[in-house]
């Protein structure tokens, strides 16, 4: 988790200085499991799904606004701190 430690993010939101608790690690796979629903069926088998809706859907969630960025956008606000999102 090197880039967690590393990251010197400047838009107002404080990085993390140790790895994810297990419940804090839960709470992300729900939330990212309830993004991925919304484009996809709950039992889509992923290994089936090609490159390019991979890719759309991703795109979609990296420019979705978040609440916890300030109404940001993941693509507008990781980039600054360092963190590679593509």
């Amino acid at each position: 988790m090197y880039w967690i430690r590393h990251a010197k993010p400047d838009f107002g939101v404080h990085g993390q200085s140790r790895p994810l608790t297990k419940e804090a690690q839960q709470t992300t796979n729900e939330n990212t499991n309830g993004l991925l629903e919304q484009f996809s069926q709950k039992k889509t088998n992923l290994a089936q799904v090609n490159n390019e809706e991979i890719n759309q859907t991703f795109c979609l969630i990296i420019h979705q606004p978040r609440k916890c960025l300030g109404k940001k956008t993941a693509w507008v606000t990781y980039p600054r701190s360092g963190i590679l999102l593509w």
